[in-house]
């Protein structure tokens, strides 16, 4: 039949979907690991039997300063967990792959694979400056490099990505791009000036939910989601 696909065509598709896929895989387990080694983070109290109570139990858990390693736990979850879908997001526009993009995937990966660390020195040592700081330069390190990878597929001369990305859904993912990287700096910024900046990170959900809507009803965007 004249449509029927070579052997040997259809074997070098069906061997660059399998390498594109190993690299997805890996990053899935990288990202696995990360958000696992955040919770090893928050111990169980060692506590004294004799005159134990439920309270004492709660105020070992809760109790500051414990409470803000739950805090810190929280945030670098759902921080990991959004670079995730974004990844997810990013990623299913990809058909190719080269050498480039490889090492940028890593790069990603390394800030990623960071993250628990900081996250523990930044939740452990929330009231001061420099542990707050180098978590935000580490996220925002980690969505800078997002977004190169961004710009990297969606960039025809590349060819990445077979078919032509829709104007407006690669306008919509580079903005939501920007988003977590820009506040994590911002946040670094002002660490110094106000306490109050530990809690910047909840503008990017509050951003995000906007510019959704404001797509959809602007433009009709239908795959925010996907």
């Amino acid at each position: 039949m004249k449509n029927q696909i070579p052997p040997h065509q259809k074997h070098q598709e069906d061997r660059l979907r399998f390498q594109v896929e190993r690299m997805i895989l890996f990053t899935d387990a990288v990202f696995a690991i990360a958000i696992t080694l955040l919770i090893l983070e928050i111990k169980v109290p060692n506590l004294d039997y004799v005159g134990l109570t439920s309270a004492k139990i709660k105020d070992a858990i809760f109790a500051f300063p414990a409470i803000f390693t739950w805090v810190g736990f929280i945030i670098s979850f759902w921080v990991i967990a959004l670079y995730w879908i974004d990844h997810h997001r990013t990623f299913k526009y990809v058909d190719d792959y080269d050498g480039k993009l490889v090492f940028l995937n890593l790069l990603f990966l390394m800030s990623i694979g960071i993250m628990p660390f900081t996250s523990a020195l930044y939740s452990k040592y929330i009231g001061f400056d420099f542990p707050t700081q180098l978590y935000c330069y580490n996220v925002a390190f980690t969505g800078f490099v997002k977004l190169w990878i961004w710009y990297y597929i969606a960039n025809p001369k590349n060819k990445i990505c077979h078919m032509p990305i829709e104007s407006i859904s690669k306008k919509y993912h580079t903005y939501r791009s920007w988003i977590a990287p820009l506040v994590f700096v911002l946040t670094a910024i002002f660490a110094s000036y106000t306490i109050w900046s530990r809690f910047f990170f909840v503008l990017i959900f509050i951003i995000q939910v906007v510019l959704g809507f404001y797509f959809q009803k602007k433009y009709g965007l239908k795959d925010r989601f996907k």
